[in-house]
């Protein structure tokens, strides 16, 4: 697998001021010394810092820097997850999901794709909806599917978009596009 994608590991690190922190750590990244970028940024993991926590869990998950360890990787998907950080919330929720490296857990999946579709990420919204489309990890529910590819649609998201208008046009958790439309005259 390739290493950790340089602009995936900028989107763990959203505010300017958190670069200062960190810059030797990012120095060695952009270097390709992986190991050393992760002895750099596991001291501010460590801190409770739910970006670098992110950064961390990237790099087990990838194994960059560091052997892969998906155990470990879900560790510290889920101590930046608790902190409210809705990537490593959504990421978490697709390791359980997925089974990825650890056992498939679709009520643990739903869980953490729950928590960041209610912090509003479109794409978690859209794979919540499918959860209870499939009844996987939760109940089959038509109409609490329909609600949430409402609201990633809303968002501009396209699978919910797509998948809103089909769900209108076949009546799944909404009234059908038959009943909404003007009678003929």
């Amino acid at each position: 697998m390739k290493p950790l994608n340089w602009i995936l590991l900028l989107a763990w690190l959203w505010p300017a001021t958190v670069l200062a922190d960190a810059q030797s750590g990012l120095d060695a990244f952009d270097r390709g010394d992986h190991e050393t970028a992760f002895k750099e940024f596991l001291p501010l993991a460590n801190e409770g810092d739910a970006v670098y926590q992110g950064i961390v869990d990237a790099m087990y998950h990838q194994g960059v820097g560091v052997e892969r360890d998906y155990a470990e990787a879900l560790a510290w998907y889920q101590r930046a997850a608790e902190q409210g950080h809705v990537k490593a919330q959504f990421a978490a929720g697709t390791m359980y999901g997925f089974g990825e490296g650890i056992s498939e857990n679709n009520e643990e999946a739903v869980k953490w794709y729950r928590r960041a579709a209610e912090q509003g990420m479109a794409s978690a919204q859209f794979v919540l909806r499918n959860k209870y489309i499939q009844g996987e990890g939760v109940p089959r529910d038509d109409e609490n599917a329909a609600q949430w590819t409402r609201l990633s649609a809303e968002q501009g998201f396209a699978g919910g978009q797509f998948n809103l208008a089909r769900m209108y046009r076949e009546g799944i958790g909404v009234p059908t596009a038959a009943l909404l439309s003007p009678a003929p005259s």
